[in-house]
């Protein structure tokens, strides 16, 4: 897979001096950052450029292939490759068990996505109802306001506490245009004449916490009422395609690829497994991570020393440092990144974040706490010897 935690172990992996391949399913590299994520949050000139830079060091990649398909992992094996990393990500909407659901016409979150992503003409009518709490709901709502849906309303079963989507971009969604109705549970797709016409939902109420730590959400008896919605989003979660069922490999209750928790390491010889599929649904950066801790895991597999750390910049003194805080120091407020007004915004897929300016991405270096020095100026308090 060549999303952000298969291309990030492919790159410290060229780097450690092992021959990578990259195995990718899609037309391009990328991943869910490609088809996943909005080009109002991830712009693809961004992301080619970012790509193009990892795969410049002779990371070899082929696309339009996809695992289970045209390969399994005893071709790879036979194919001469020493260590394998399983990190296809969750690229299917997980199904909701909901009555009166059409043949044509309701829409799944991930396969939403997509389509906009690959720039398919898509034409939404005026009322859109999306069920979901998370990223994946977030950014189809955002979509569809996008692509002409005068009212989006999201149907969310917890409170807006409990979402587990990233809170600033719930946020940005309101300031779009699109409202909430929380504690509320879609039971069944109402239509007539083959044409959907709303949701029937039930209130539900919070009860103890289940084990997402969350408050597990309960059906208020006697509560159902009725939504008018012209078009359905569900989104309700990602869930692994078929490619990532293998026979060799265990897997948790969730669908999740099963991993020793510190390598990423499965249970079948030479397989590891990061990302999404090994975790369940994350954040870029999430796998990110997890994509070096298995590169680290493959290079210490494959002989070496797994130090995968790199230096970017360098001090150029640290002995001066004294603990001082300049006047206001205190008082110092965070940046604003500039953004793009909303009537803009739903003109299109124009990037709403813009760049902060050499200026204030000055004052706001300025507002670092050196934390590192101060472990060090800590570490020389405790050991100097009393007078």
């Amino acid at each position: 897979g060549a999303g952000p935690a298969g291309l990030t172990a492919a790159f410290y992996l060229r780097i450690k001096g092992h021959r990578a391949t990259v195995f990718e399913a899609r037309h391009k590299p990328g991943g869910m950052m490609r088809y996943g994520i909005p080009a109002y949050r991830l712009p693809e000139e961004v992301l080619d450029r970012e790509i193009g830079q990892i795969l410049s060091l002779g990371i070899d990649l082929k696309t339009d292939q996809q695992l289970g398909k045209d390969f399994d992992l005893r071709k790879l094996k036979e194919a001469g490759f020493d260590a394998i990393l399983i990190a296809v990500g969750l690229q299917a909407s997980r199904k909701m068990a909901l009555e009166g659901i059409p043949e044509k016409g309701l829409l799944w979150g991930i396969d939403f996505l997509v389509d906009v992503n690959e720039g398919k003409k898509l034409i939404l009518k005026d009322k859109v109802v999306i069920v979901g709490g998370g990223n994946v709901a977030i950014d189809a709502a955002r979509a569809a306001r996008r692509l002409g849906a005068k009212e989006v309303l999201l149907v969310y079963r917890r409170s807006r506490a409990e979402m587990p989507a990233i809170r600033a971009e719930v946020n940005e969604a309101e300031r779009e245009g699109v409202t909430f109705l929380f504690q509320a549970n879609p039971t069944r797709v109402l239509t007539e004449n083959g044409q959907m016409t709303g949701l029937r939902c039930v209130r539900m109420e919070l009860g103890e916490r289940d084990e997402s730590g969350r408050p597990s959400p309960k059906a208020v008896a006697g509560s159902e009422f009725q939504l008018e919605a012209e078009q359905i989003i569900l989104a309700v979660g990602q869930e692994a395609g078929n490619e990532a069922m293998i026979e060799d490999l265990w897997y948790s209750p969730s669908g999740s690829i099963s991993v020793d928790p510190i390598t990423l390491r499965t249970e079948s010889e030479q397989v590891f497994a990061a990302g999404d599929i090994a975790k369940g649904p994350g954040t870029v950066i999430e796998a990110i991570e997890a994509g070096r801790r298995a590169a680290s895991s493959i290079d210490r597999f494959l002989g070496g020393d797994g130090v995968i750390e790199t230096l970017f910049v360098e001090r150029s003194s640290e002995s001066s440092y004294s603990g001082q805080r300049d006047r206001g120091f205190a008082e110092r407020r965070r940046a604003e990144i500039p953004s793009l007004p909303i009537s803009e915004r739903l003109q299109g897929f124009v990037e709403v974040e813009q760049c902060l300016t050499d200026d204030l991405a000055i004052e706001e270096a300025r507002r670092c706490l050196q934390c590192d020095l101060e472990v060090r100026l800590a570490c020389e308090a405790r050991t100097e010897k009393p007078a």
